[in-house]
């Protein structure tokens, strides 16, 4: 009897998809905010944000505690950008860095023709955010190629090397670590 634990070329498809959408999307929204706030340090640019943000995490409850504190640290060590993972990277750049909303909006998915940095932004965002709350990391074949093209545009767009994308996309999964990534 096979266990929805074992793996499967549709279940290394999915590893693959969550390596692009976490990895690089993580990297690429990084590199983005940290260019877009140049000459100021990443603290600058968050004190001079932190009346919007306080109202952000006080009144409307989209910044959590844990990431409040990723922003402004207790203590006089400087935010650490690395420690940021895409949901609060992606609420940096839609409030402190001056990016214009797409027409959907910035968390319904944008059309397939706004090849805007602000839709690559939520594309990336939205991408992960499906992989992530999906009843299973199985991705069909004829499903994965889509997937994987509407992904990867994003990354390079934004940035990211098309070898290292392409790289991330065909390089063999060590099923333990699909195993590891899937539980």
């Amino acid at each position: 009897m096979n266990s929805v634990l074992d793996s499967s070329e549709e279940k290394t498809n999915g590893t693959k998809l969550l390596r692009l959408a976490i990895d690089g999307g993580t990297t690429v929204l990084r590199n983005y905010l940290m260019r877009s706030i140049i000459p100021s340090t990443l603290q600058d640019v968050l004190l001079n944000h932190m009346g919007r943000l306080y109202h952000l995490k006080s009144s409307k409850k989209i910044i959590t505690s844990d990431q409040w504190n990723q922003l402004f640290p207790s203590t006089s060590v400087p935010p650490n950008p690395q420690t940021f993972d895409i949901t609060l990277l992606h609420l940096l750049l839609r409030e402190v860095c001056g990016l214009t909303a797409p027409a959907d909006g910035w968390h319904k998915m944008p059309s397939e023709t706004d090849l805007s940095v602000e839709a690559n932004i939520v594309r990336i965002k939205n991408f992960r955010n499906e992989l992530c709350h999906g009843m299973s990391t199985s991705i069909p074949n004829d499903k994965f190629q889509d997937k994987l093209h509407m992904i990867s545009q994003s990354l390079v767009a934004l940035g990211l090397d098309q070898k290292e994308v392409d790289r991330l996309a065909t390089e063999p999964i060590d099923h333990d670590t699909e195993r590891r990534v899937n539980e």
